[in-house]
């Protein structure tokens, strides 16, 4: 360790990039045939609209007979580009490479912004975002967090680089990082609400005179992160009729519901769907509901169908229905390590285990310990390495949270922020929590590991 401190920073990047190279050449060496495409979860629904986009110059869902609309359109038009370059049957490499970078390039954004905690540029806070077995394996999917995470720690960089310099430049900067990270995921639009939040109650906090100053800002900064997204919402009203920017939210909130039912009643899949069923049946005699909701409910039009015939119910489940549902979705979200994407991606036994374990209903401990005696050893190994990680990161990212309560209160405020984010995220997944929900999230709860290693550090040398 003593000898790697004294490279350079140069040198410190060329063999952090050397090392994260090799790594990622081998695992796509070493993963299953076209597991790129086929392991990554919901892929068809950003590569069929790439594909569409090539060959029809529109964004086309499925068989390419309707317009795309359950997500936002930037990740798969990131796609096409590869796709069109080599072809779908050999683009998985360029994939993999571009999503690699941006992973490498998110760790470079959180290396910068993270010298409000560290003091400094943190080679090892780089490490452990791109080592962060969670966040590898999917850069090696077709899914969209890799890119998300980027544009997520892009939006509190420039945040942060607003609230120190106070300007316009880091407005506008702020308000594309935003604007990108809504037409990646429809989920951005939550954080372009609570960013002039945390800005106006940072700056309440530390410098209340400078408020009407900022609340200019603040105006300006919703203005224009709305005009970044402004041009998917026009499209879907000029092909739709209706102003949405997705059509997913009814989708959305039936999953979440069947979760809660699995959790909260300890219920199987079947049992879960079998009582929505009957509830959208009971919703469509006391209203009027179109005649293709009924044939598809996924319909692009059918979301606030779907949405209101489940949300009676969500609201009807008690209490303590609520409680398990959370605790459970919360512990996977923080705990869990991808331990099973990355089982596929290399084509290892055992996948059929976790869609059983999945489908059936939920026996707390006694169901996860019973699911491990079923699974083959390589599987073992890898789901102790990667929850081992998890684990480990997040007692260290508690104390290292718990050190900042210590800090300056400017410090503190920094702090709140990137907690606040954390927050929105946690419950915008409500009972459905998964590993792959939290990628995300680990540049910032990696912060927090790398300020309780430092602090260890520190300690450890005074006592010497």
């Amino acid at each position: 360790m003593k000898s790697i401190a004294l490279l350079s920073n140069k040198k410190k990047e060329l063999l952090l990039g050397t090392i994260f190279l090799t790594i990622n050449v081998v695992f796509y060496i070493f993963s299953a045939d076209n597991a790129t495409f086929i392991e990554g979860a919901d892929s068809g629904e950003y590569y069929g609209p790439a594909i569409s986009l090539l060959q029809n110059g529109g964004l086309m869902a499925g068989s390419g007979v309707e317009f795309s609309t359950l997500s936002t359109p930037l990740y798969s038009i990131l796609l096409a580009i590869p796709i069109g370059l080599f072809g779908i049957d050999h683009s998985s490499l360029a994939i993999v490479f571009i999503q690699c970078f941006l992973l490498y390039l998110t760790g470079i954004i959180a290396r910068k912004f993270s010298i409000v905690f560290l003091k400094k540029e943190s080679f090892l806070l780089h490490s452990l975002i791109i080592f962060n077995p969670n966040s590898l394996i999917t850069a090696h999917l077709v899914q969209t967090e890799t890119l998300f995470t980027l544009f997520l720690v892009l939006s509190v960089y420039y945040l942060f680089k607003l609230i120190d310099k106070n300007n316009f430049k880091y407005v506008f900067l702020l308000s594309v990082s935003l604007g990108l990270l809504t037409l990646t995921r429809p989920a951005g639009l939550y954080l372009i609400y609570l960013v002039p939040v945390l800005l106006l109650g940072f700056v309440y906090i530390n410098n209340r005179t400078k408020i009407k100053n900022y609340a200019i800002k603040v105006f300006l900064l919703i203005l224009l992160s709305f005009s970044m997204i402004s041009p998917w919402v026009i499209r879907n009203y000029l092909v739709f009729d209706e102003v949405f920017l997705s059509a997913n939210a009814g989708g959305y909130l039936k999953d979440q519901y069947i979760q809660l039912l699995k959790i909260g009643r300890q219920w199987n899949e079947k049992q879960a769907i079998d009582h929505i069923n009957i509830l959208q049946k009971n919703y469509r005699e006391n209203n009027i509901v179109k005649d293709i909701c009924i044939q598809n409910e996924r319909h692009w039009s059918c979301s606030d169908y779907v949405f209101n015939s489940v949300m009676g119910g969500i609201i009807k489940e008690p209490i303590s229905s609520h409680t398990k549902a959370f605790l459970s979705s919360w512990s996977y979200l923080y705990l869990s390590g991808g331990a099973s994407n990355i089982r596929n991606y290399f084509g290892l036994l055992g996948k059929e285990h976790i869609i059983s374990f999945q489908k059936r209903r939920n026996d707390g401990i006694g169901g996860v310990v019973s699911f491990i005696k079923t699974i083959n050893m390589s599987y073992l190994v890898i789901l102790i390495a990667t929850t081992g990680f998890s684990f480990a990161t997040r007692f260290l990212g508690l104390i290292g949270l718990f050190s900042l309560l210590k800090s300056s209160n400017t410090i503190r405020s920094y702090a709140a922020i990137i907690i606040m984010v954390l927050l929105l995220f946690t419950a915008m997944y409500l009972y459905l929590g998964q590993s792959r929900f939290r990628v995300p999230l680990e540049p910032f709860l990696m912060i927090f590991s790398t300020i309780a290693i430092f602090n260890f550090c520190d300690r450890f040398n005074h006592k010497k």
